[in-house]
């Protein structure tokens, strides 16, 4: 699956290059400065990879005979599998979304 958002991330990296614009959300984050969409869509995958990798390690661990407490392995694994779950509910609206826009008469 990470496969496939990888390969989302690398087309959306020429959005910016295509419109030949750069266009930025005002006071997107704390410190008041603008962040582009590709940013912060790329560290929006990036913090759904870093979760399933936690995720995936604390597993791995577990089974190895770590001392790790199992509601907490279990709760990384939730989380992972919500956050994914948001990401393809995501991907599905600006898909939609897409397909309107094509769909409108010029």
């Amino acid at each position: 699956m990470m496969a496939g958002l990888n390969t989302v991330a690398h087309l959306l990296s020429g959005v910016g290059t295509i419109t030949g614009e750069h266009r930025t959300m005002p006071n997107a984050n704390p410190e008041g400065t603008s962040i582009s969409f590709r940013e912060a869509f790329a560290s929006a995958l990036g913090t759904l990879e870093e979760g399933e990798k936690r995720a995936n390690d604390a597993v791995v661990a577990f089974a190895g005979g770590a001392p790790l407490p199992l509601h907490e392995i279990l709760i990384q694994a939730e989380e992972a599998q919500l956050n994914l779950a948001l990401a393809v509910e995501v991907r599905n609206k600006a898909v939609e979304a897409y397909q309107e826009i094509m769909r409108m008469p010029v």
